[in-house]
């Protein structure tokens, strides 16, 4: 397995926030140590600490390795967080804090084998990671034994269907590892950059949401200000606010007159919340659609609200005349800045949101037939 491979398809998390570090009876931060050995080291002298960052891998410290293939690295973060120790050829991922201290005994010919002493998170870290690997190399043996097989579809259906059973058996087992151990940076490890995901952590929270659910409420009490917690919360709670059954948190915004508009009071009525923009096509290739629905049912008490991404209020003003949509529209006018896209977790559009009465979450990103038919099924009963 590749770790380091996992980390760098992994870089466009939205990490935010810090988490204070520990610090001695002097209250000065007594800084993390890492000591280490090296089996051999043919071919390379230094190895490198770097930080999971934003931007990506964040190089933080580097050290020479001696003669015997030891080294020591000793530093003070500012709070706790994930890292790679890289080497030529392999990387181990840590955390750090200014209290860790750990051990390592690599051997460079096996790179997945390292021992590992010292540091109660760092060895439950590697309890996951060894979860991890041993799905992967499930997935090589199941290559393995059809690689010398004459491909066809159903030969595919199988194989796919096998690699299936894998990778959901690791999630499982992964996600008990999560649940059934009290809150650790391992258990945030698991959930960020080990469980399935290809690179989609809003993807992955949403498929698996009612396990994120529970790992949010588990894990906030502790880590709260958890750069890494931080960014799994925020996706969570842009889900849970497009949640079916939930009271959606209220949109206040300018109006295209600039007057303030609060979505909620439209309470008593059933409304579409219908997130567009004039530059986007298939929005506007779906408003002759919404248009149907809204002069079909708004004197029963059906409304809609255009929330836009627009940027520019000409543009926005120009659509709105040009396909007719009557109803409300406010925006921000800064696109995909706007406060409603991290608060709803809209990442595209077009996007919508059906309310009933109490504002409460019928149904969400309904279109073209799916629409007409829960509008039919509210009001043609």
């Amino acid at each position: 397995m590749n770790i380091r491979l996992t980390f760098l398809l992994l870089m466009t998390a939205f990490f935010s926030c810090g988490s204070g570090g520990s610090s001695d009876s002097k209250g000065k931060p007594s800084g993390h140590l890492i000591e280490g050995k090296f089996k051999s080291h043919a071919g390379f002298t230094k190895v490198i600490l770097e930080e999971i960052d934003p931007s990506g891998l964040k190089p933080i410290d580097s050290t020479q390795i001696s003669d015997d293939g030891s080294f020591t690295m000793r530093g003070r973060p500012k709070g706790g967080s994930f890292y790679l120790l890289r080497y030529t050829g392999g990387d181990v991922p840590l955390y750090l804090d200014s209290t860790i201290k750990v051990s390592l005994t690599i051997d460079p010919s096996t790179p997945d084998e390292y021992e590992m002493a010292g540091s109660p998170e760092n060895i439950r870290m590697k309890e996951v990671i060894e979860i991890g690997k041993n799905g992967y190399k499930k997935v090589n043996e199941l290559q393995k034994s059809f690689q010398n097989k004459e491909p066809n579809d159903s030969l595919e259906k199988v194989f796919q269907q096998m690699y299936a059973d894998i990778m959901t058996a690791r999630k499982k087992e992964l996600e008990m590892y999560i649940t059934k151990n009290i809150p650790c940076e391992a258990g945030l490890f698991a959930a960020i950059f080990m469980l399935p995901s290809n690179g989609d952590l809003p993807g992955n929270v949403r498929e698996n949401y009612a396990f994120f659910d529970e790992m949010d409420t588990k894990y906030q009490p502790k880590y709260k200000t958890n750069k890494h917690f931080v960014m799994i919360h925020n996706v969570v709670e842009g889900i849970r606010s497009t949640a079916i059954g939930n009271v959606m948190a209220d949109i206040t915004l300018p109006d295209t007159a600039g007057k303030t508009f609060k979505i909620s009071s439209l309470r008593g009525k059933y409304v579409l919340v219908d997130f567009w923009a004039s530059w986007c096509m298939p929005c506007r290739a779906e408003n002759p659609s919404v248009l149907k629905a809204y002069k079909m049912y708004h004197d029963k008490g059906f409304e809609v609200v255009g929330v836009s991404l627009d940027n520019d209020k000409n543009r926005w003003k120009a659509a709105i005349a040009k396909d007719g949509l009557t109803w409300m529209h406010i925006s921000e006018l800064k696109g995909w800045q706007s406060s409603v896209c991290q608060k709803f977790n809209v990442s595209s559009i077009p996007f919508s949101i059906l309310l009933d009465k109490d504002g409460r979450i019928l149904a969400t990103n309904l279109r073209g037939e799916m629409l007409d038919e829960k509008l039919k099924s509210i009001f043609e009963q």
